[in-house]
C-alpha cells in the first residue's frame, strides 16, 4: 500500500512540508535513502523535482520555495510522487495558493 498525502504551499513564501511514510510493517526507514519529490501537472508533465530528506522513522521533509512557485509552478493543484531510491513510496496532491 502506498501512502497518500495532501500538501499546501503558498506563492511568495518558502513552505516546508512534512509527511510520514508507513507500510504494513509500520514506519518505513528512509534514513539511507535518496529521497525526492516529483511534482507533476494532472497530464503527467513533470514541472519540478525537489530534494527531500528521510528519517529512520519514515518522516519525509521537503521545501517548496517561493522561487520554485514563481518559476515552475502556478496556483493550482499538482500530483506528487515521493520517491525513495527511485521507487514510489508515497503519492498525493500539492495545492499551490496564490
Amino acid at each position: 500500500m502506498i501512502a497518500r498525502h495532501q500538501f499546501r504551499a503558498y506563492a511568495g513564501a518558502d513552505t516546508t512540508l512534512t509527511c510520514w511514510i508507513r507500510d504494513e510493517a509500520g514506519r518505513h526507514d528512509l534514513s539511507g535513502a535518496d529521497v525526492t519529490v516529483v511534482v507533476k501537472r494532472p497530464n503527467g508533465y513533470v514541472v519540478a523535482t525537489l530534494e527531500a530528506t528521510g528519517s529512520d522513522q519514515g518522516e519525509v521533509t521537503f521545501e517548496v520555495t517561493a522561487d520554485t512557485v514563481s518559476q515552475q509552478l502556478a496556483p493550482g493543484v499538482f500530483n506528487v510522487e515521493i520517491l525513495a531510491d527511485g521507487a514510489v513510496v508515497g503519492l498525493g496532491h500539492l495545492e499551490v495558493l496564490g
